[in-house]
């Protein structure tokens, strides 16, 4: 099956409204008007994060368990990572 075309990556935050690489607007505060629903710009920054770490995987990859499984371990390991970082800033004394 192949992909649905979305809009291309990078995405990032225009203001209020969210915006592809070519800044064409992807959803906007109008949008989000009518579905009943408000987006404040740390979960639009979450959304973005999320569709810029997943460029180039295809839909059928990104909706398998087994995907959701390794990407959870991947982001156990960053934690320690940013934990054993913090702690050796605080040790160290530096930032």
């Amino acid at each position: 099956m192949a992909d649905k075309q979305w809009p291309p990556e990078p995405w990032a935050i225009d203001d209020s409204e969210i915006v592809d690489s070519k800044d064409a607007h992807i959803v906007s505060g109008g949008a989000f008007e009518q579905c009943s629903c408000e987006i404040e710009k740390p979960t639009a920054a979450r959304i973005i994060a999320c569709v810029n770490a997943c460029a180039g995987v295809p839909m059928e990859v990104l909706e398998h368990p087994s995907f959701h499984g390794m990407c959870k371990i991947v982001c156990e390991i960053a934690m320690v990572g940013k934990a054993a970082r913090e702690a050796k800033e605080a040790t160290d004394g530096t930032n």
